[in-house]
C-alpha cells in the first residue's frame, strides 16, 4: 500500500457515534456531584467507622427508654431526645470532616476545577452539589437516630403522644438540615482556603471546639444564654430544644436560628470569594 504523500493525511474512523440515549436535566447535576462526594467519603475506612460509631448511641438510649417503663421514678434518664441530639451533633463534626475537607481544596490544588467547568457544569450547580453532600450526611447523622428513638418511645411507652413524636421528627429534620448547612458551609470554606484536606480538617475540628468554649465563656460572663448560639453546638442544641419543647416562641430560639444561618452565610461568602475567578461568566 502506498504511503500518503507529503501534505496528505489518512482519515481514520475513530468509532464516534452520536449520543442516542436520554439526556438528563441539568437540575440533576447537584445531586450527581453530591452522590459522588458521599461515595468518595465512604471509601475511607475511618469515615465508615465514624458512621457506625455514630449509630451506637441509639442502642444505649433505646435501652433507657425500654427500662423507663419498669421504673416508677419520674424523670429516669432525663430528656433522652435532647441528650441523643447532643451526642449525634458531636459525631456530625467528624462526619462532615470526612465529607467536606477535600471537597474543594484538593480540586483547586490539582487544577481539577478547570476540567470540571470545561463540562456542562454550572458554577452554582457545582457548589450546590458540594453543599448537598455535607447537608445530607449531617442531617442523616442527627435526624435518623432521633426518628428511630422517637418511634420506639411511641410504640413502647404507654401514654406517649403522637404530637410529641411529630414535633420530635420535624425538629430533628429541620435542625439536621440547618446544622448541616452551617457546618458544611464552614468546612467547604476551610477546604477552599486551606488547599489541602488535612489542614482544612484539622482547622475545622479546632474551630468547632474552640468556638464552643468561647461561647460558654461569653454566656457565663454576660449572663446571657443567647450567647451560646455563637457556637455550632450551642446554636443547634438551642434550636432543637426550642422546637421540641415549645417552638420558636421560646426564648433563645431566634438567636439559635440566627447563629446557624449566620455561619452558613459566612462559609458561603468565603467560598464565593475564594472561587470568584471561576464564577465570572458562568451560570
Amino acid at each position: 500500500m502506498a504511503e500518503p504523500a507529503a501534505g496528505e493525511g489518512r482519515i481514520l474512523d475513530q468509532g464516534y457515534r452520536p449520543f442516542l440515549g436520554r439526556r438528563r436535566s441539568p437540575a440533576r447535576v447537584p445531586w450527581v456531584i453530591a452522590a459522588e462526594e458521599l461515595r468518595q467519603a465512604w471509601k475511607e475506612k475511618h469515615f465508615r467507622r465514624v458512621v457506625w460509631a455514630g449509630a451506637l448511641p441509639l442502642l444505649f438510649f433505646c435501652v433507657i427508654v425500654f427500662l423507663k417503663r419498669f421504673m416508677p421514678l419520674g424523670g429516669f434518664g432525663g430528656d433522652e431526645a435532647l441528650a441523643l441530639f447532643r451526642v449525634q451533633q458531636f459525631w456530625s463534626v467528624f462526619v462532615v470532616y470526612y465529607v467536606g475537607r477535600n471537597a474543594i481544596g484538593e480540586e483547586l490544588r490539582t487544577g481539577a476545577l478547570d476540567l470540571v467547568f470545561s463540562r456542562p457544569v454550572g458554577f452554582y450547580a457545582y457548589l450546590a452539589g458540594k453543599g448537598l453532600a455535607s447537608i445530607a450526611a449531617v442531617a442523616a447523622t442527627i435526624a435518623a437516630p432521633l426518628w428511630c428513638l422517637g418511634l420506639f418511645d411511641l410504640v413502647w411507652t404507654p401514654g406517649s403522644e403522637g404530637l410529641r413524636f411529630a414535633r420530635l421528627a420535624g425538629g430533628a429534620a429541620l435542625c439536621g438540615v440547618l446544622v448541616g448547612m452551617a457546618q458544611g458551609a464552614v468546612v467547604l470554606a476551610l477546604s477552599a482556603l486551606a488547599g489541602r484536606g488535612t489542614a482544612a480538617g484539622v482547622a475545622w475540628v479546632l474551630m468547632y471546639f474552640l468556638l464552643g468554649g468561647v461561647a460558654q465563656g461569653v454566656s457565663h460572663a454576660s449572663g446571657s444564654p443567647e450567647a451560646l448560639a455563637l457556637s455550632f453546638s450551642g446554636a443547634g442544641e438551642g434550636l432543637f430544644a426550642s422546637l421540641v419543647q415549645g417552638g420558636f416562641a421560646r426564648p433563645g430560639a431566634p438567636a439559635a436560628l440566627a447563629g446557624l444561618l449566620g455561619w452558613s452565610a459566612v462559609g458561603a461568602g468565603a467560598v464565593l470569594l475564594r472561587l470568584r475567578r471561576y464564577r465570572r461568566g458562568m451560570p
